[in-house]
C-alpha cells in the first residue's frame, strides 16, 4: 500500500496507524519505532551484509520490545525481511 500526503490524516487515530503500520497505539509510537531505526542508519545501510543483518536483527527486537504489535504487523516484517536480504 502506497501512502501520500493526501493520505495522511491531520490527527490520525489508533486504527488508522493499526492498518498502515501495525502500531495501533499511539502517533508517539509510531515516532519512537522511526527514532530507532534513524538512530541505527549506520548500521542498517552498512555494505557489509553480515553487519547489517545484524543491525535489523538487533532493531526488530528493539522495536518489538517498544510495541508488541510490531511483531505481528505486516508492515513491519515486509520491512525487516527486505533489508535483512
Amino acid at each position: 500500500m502506497t501512502t501520500t500526503a493526501e493520505d495522511i490524516p491531520l490527527a490520525p487515530d489508533a486504527a488508522w496507524l493499526e492498518e498502515r503500520f501495525g502500531v495501533g497505539s499511539s502517533l508517539p509510537d509510531l515516532a519512537a519505532l522511526l527514532g530507532l531505526i534513524a538512530e541505527r542508519s549506520a548500521e542498517l545501510g552498512a555494505d557489509d551484509r553480515e553487519v547489517a543483518r545484524a543491525a535489523v536483527a538487533a532493531l526488530r527486537e528493539l522495536m518489538c520490545g517498544h510495541d508488541a504489535a510490531v511483531k505481528e504487523s505486516p508492515f513491519w516484517r515486509k520491512a525487516f525481511w527486505f533489508r535483512a536480504e
